[in-house]
């Protein structure tokens, strides 16, 4: 809204950077962290220690984000040393709390050695990202800069995002829509795939490789695991599903994970085709299409779960209880999937034709999105208790 085409010109403008944070960090952070706290223990068969840390964990984080968002955009190096510091902190205690859940897990399915990969990725690219901070608040950036943020783009997209995405679909579209589970060697091999994409590019960089295209060759397994195999593989999962009935959540899956091929596709653009539009429409599509929508959608149906579960669960039988789809009406899930889609077709045109009032269009529907997902959370979060008859 206030940058218009300036906040999707260039993937080097302050601006941009500031959004993308905005969108990782600030977004999709901020729920993954949120969501592995609840579902470790149910997954891995361990608590998480210290659990209610949690809230320790949030508050610097949060004024991690608002100071690294703030700083990229203004160029202010107090803020960018803020938000080292918060983020490093919040990061670290994080980390520490679900590596000791996840070091001997009472259940070792892939679900669980997914979320070990994608905690390790997050440590990766949460170095590399604090010292990049650290170097643009100082201009001291470490030698071969644009080959370790490429290792950064990787570690996060595929790594982080894209190994717990996976493993929590494994565990959630059985549960939720009845859907069959995936082979186990497909899930095993998909996370050797994942790991070796991950490791191949980190080992290049640290051995002094320097090319985007060399780098990205090395990320191919991650990116054909990710991106290409596990969501056609998923798809064709929910389409077997014995629970036909389609709702506003579904719709969510079914669209991130359709956008999931079109990402490795515009990633490859991005590293062999000259335009530096072709990285902004990869980043778009990759954090706001794929990622977000499958983040939104989950938020629709795991909270109403979560409220349903503590608030009604011990009173039935002996009192009427809503049923969980009464918590959150599908016109509201559905209101929140239009508008995320829109502003991401309204994103990919901006930033291909260059008109600025798409562009702030686009920042218009992205504030919409957040605020009928923020009333929707609500709705639910209201929803008075009932005690026994």
């Amino acid at each position: 809204l206030g940058e218009g085409t300036g906040a999707l010109s260039s993937v080097w403008r302050p601006a941009t950077t500031a959004l993308t944070h905005l969108g990782t960090l600030g977004t999709l952070g901020m729920v993954m962290v949120g969501a592995l706290y609840q579902m470790v223990p149910v997954v891995a068969g361990r608590p998480v220690p210290g659990a209610r840390f949690a809230h320790g964990v949030w508050l610097p984080l949060t004024a991690g984000v608002a100071a690294l968002v703030g700083g990229l955009w203004s160029g202010h190096a107090g803020w960018l040393h803020g938000a080292v510091a918060c983020l490093a902190l919040a990061l670290s205690a994080f980390v520490a709390q679900l590596g000791v859940a996840l070091a001997r897990p009472g259940s070792r399915d892939h679900s669980v050695t997914g979320m070990r990969l994608a905690l390790v990725s997050l440590v990766g690219v949460a170095t590399i990202g604090l010292v990049l901070a650290h170097g643009r608040a100082t201009g001291m950036f470490p030698a071969a800069r644009v080959a370790w943020l490429q290792v950064h783009v990787t570690l996060g997209l595929l790594g982080w995002v894209g190994g717990l995405v996976t493993a929590v679909a494994w565990k959630v579209l059985p549960m939720f829509y009845l859907a069959p589970e995936l082979p186990s060697r497909v899930r095993g091999g998909s996370l050797v795939a994942i790991a070796a994409g991950l490791v191949g590019p980190l080992a290049g960089v640290l051995l002094g490789v320097e090319s985007p295209l060399f780098l990205g060759l090395l990320a191919l397994p991650a990116a054909a695991a990710a991106w290409l195999l596990q969501p056609v593989l998923l798809l064709r999962s929910l389409a077997a599903r014995r629970r036909k009935r389609v709702d506003g959540s579904f719709r969510f899956w079914q669209a991130s994970l359709g956008l999931a091929p079109v990402t490795a596709l515009l990633a490859a653009a991005a590293i062999l085709l000259p335009d530096g539009r072709w990285p902004l429409l990869f980043g778009w599509v990759a954090i706001w299409g794929h990622a977000a929508l499958v983040v939104h959608g989950m938020l629709t149906r795991i909270v109403p779960f979560l409220v349903w579960y503590h608030r009604f669960s011990s009173v039935v039988g002996t009192a009427r209880v809503p049923a969980m789809r009464e918590l959150l009406p599908d016109r509201a899930v559905t209101i929140g999937l239009a508008l995320h889609l829109g502003a991401l077709v309204a994103g990919v045109v901006a930033v291909g034709t260059g008109v600025g009032l798409l562009a702030r269009l686009t920042g218009l529907l992205v504030c919409g999105t957040g605020l009928s997902l923020a009333g929707s959370l609500f709705i639910v979060l209201k929803t008075p208790r009932v005690s026994h008859a």
